[in-house]
């Protein structure tokens, strides 16, 4: 296992800033995730950190030794990518021993450590098949036993489950987590999807316009965000203006009341949503005229109709505004 390191790393491409006083600490056998719109400075960070870009100011250390200065291949990091990067013309067992290969091991440590990550990967009867006679799904694993084999340093991870499909990326990134546990390798993952970010990290790094907005743990971020920019961006909220406060509030902290009960605020039903898990309720505040949503459990027996008067409790406030 080992730490990764960004101190006060700064990144420009001509006139627009991808990182800014970025400084973060990945523990041993640790995931963080690195979240945020496109654009923020995630994969600047993750690539920097491969050596496919360098810093124009700060530092980068594993372990307490700069790689500032150190060429690609010899910083020993697995990398996973968007597009998965296998070689066409190479076997699954091929691509896996690869980089093996490329480090000399000898043919015999080669085998045996590539029957290994196919068996994690459960790929383990498909060694002689080539990548465009595997699915979407049994391609990314190709990629990660692959990068595995080598076992890094730290494994890099950048958006590698969204060319798939939506059941593929859950069990695909539920594996992955699987996997990462199993190894324990220190592990910086990429993406834009923050419910994959809270599924699969032990800290997520949310990320916007090349600064670091909050570290935390899932629950932390998405509970008690630290800046407007967090609670806007994990999550669904609304903005409430209640007493001349102004607070955003989580849809599943928007309890419906009866007209009578002293907590509520009067609101009309605008709108019921079906959405899979949960009832959608959009509801007109009558002494506001905003628009708040809450959340009803699907399996309710009892949902309210268009144009209902009901009572609006807030349980919880998700960030004062102002």
């Amino acid at each position: 296992m080992s730490n990764l390191l960004f101190n006060n790393v700064n990144k420009r491409f001509k006139d627009v800033v991808a990182l800014s006083n970025f400084t973060l600490d990945v523990e041993p056998g640790e995931l963080i995730t690195l979240l945020g719109p496109s654009g923020c400075g995630k994969t600047t960070a993750l690539r920097i950190a491969a050596g496919f870009e360098y810093a124009d100011s700060g530092d980068i250390s594993a372990d307490a030794v700069s790689l500032t200065h150190v060429r690609p291949q010899k910083r020993n990091m697995g990398m996973v990518f968007q597009s998965y990067s296998l070689f066409p013309h190479l076997t699954v067992t091929e691509n896996v021993s690869f980089g093996l290969s490329v480090r000399k091991h000898d043919k015999a440590t080669q085998s045996r450590r590539v029957n290994d990550m196919l068996e994690l990967v459960q790929l383990g009867t498909l060694g002689s098949r080539y990548p465009h006679q595997l699915s979407g799904g049994q391609q990314q694993r190709v990629a990660l036993a692959r990068a595995l084999a080598i076992e890094p340093s730290v494994l890099l991870l950048d958006e590698p489950l969204s060319a798939l499909d939506a059941r593929v990326r859950t069990e695909v990134r539920d594996e992955i987590r699987a996997l990462q546990k199993r190894t324990d390798t220190t592990t910086l993952f990429v993406t834009h999807d923050q419910e994959e970010a809270i599924a699969i990290s032990d800290r997520v790094c949310v990320m916007g316009n090349g600064s670091i907005h909050q570290v935390g743990t899932p629950r932390q971020v998405y509970l008690n965000p630290e800046t407007d920019f967090v609670a806007g961006f994990i999550g669904q909220s609304d903005s409430v203006i209640l007493g001349g406060r102004q607070f955003l509030v989580r849809p599943e902290d928007v309890a419906i009341v009866a007209t009578g009960d002293e907590r509520g605020h009067l609101a009309y039903v605008k709108a019921v949503e079906f959405v899979g898990a949960n009832i959608q309720v959009v509801l007109m505040l009558n002494e506001l005229g905003q628009e708040v949503r809450s959340y009803m459990p699907s399996t309710a027996d009892i949902t309210p109709a268009i144009g209902d008067a009901v009572g609006v409790h807030f349980t919880r406030i998700l960030r004062t505004i102002a």
